[in-house]
């Protein structure tokens, strides 16, 4: 059995027909992924803040905008990288005419919605942080 499962493993893990377009496809996804580990990351700081209590400090805040304005970053860019993806394969595909595809649509403007949304309330939550080192401020 082992012989017959490394024979299909070196089948389907070849990387010869993933060069060059394939890493250049791989490459544009991970340049993505990482954009959107960055703003992940500034999510897990407002957590940790909130976990300590202090859910309303600069760190959360900041955390929570940077999580923000990457989602909304990331809608034009995934619609790049969309687009990218499908010129790099037409590219170089020769039956098939250099083509592209732009896609827009609901997904997209739903993603973008909700990324407003985010942006909006690290807005109201700046507006909570302000209150309340005003009112330490009286106290």
């Amino acid at each position: 059995l082992a012989p017959v499962l490394q024979a299909g493993m070196a089948q389907r893990f070849d990387l010869a027909p993933f060069s060059p377009v394939g890493f250049a496809v791989l490459v544009l996804l991970l340049i993505g992924a990482g954009i959107q580990a960055w703003g992940l990351l500034g999510l897990t700081r407002t957590f940790k803040a909130a976990a300590a209590s202090r859910a309303l400090s600069t760190v959360a805040l900041s955390g929570f905008k940077r999580f923000a304005w990457v989602s909304v970053a990331m809608v034009p860019l995934s619609i790049a990288q969309h687009t990218a993806i499908i010129a790099l394969f037409t590219g170089s595909d020769p039956s098939v005419p250099g083509q592209v595809s732009i896609q827009l649509g609901s997904s997209e403007l739903s993603r973008l919605f909700f990324a407003v949304l985010l942006v909006f309330v690290a807005t109201v939550f700046a507006e909570g942080q302000a209150a309340k080192n005003e009112n330490a401020s009286f106290l």
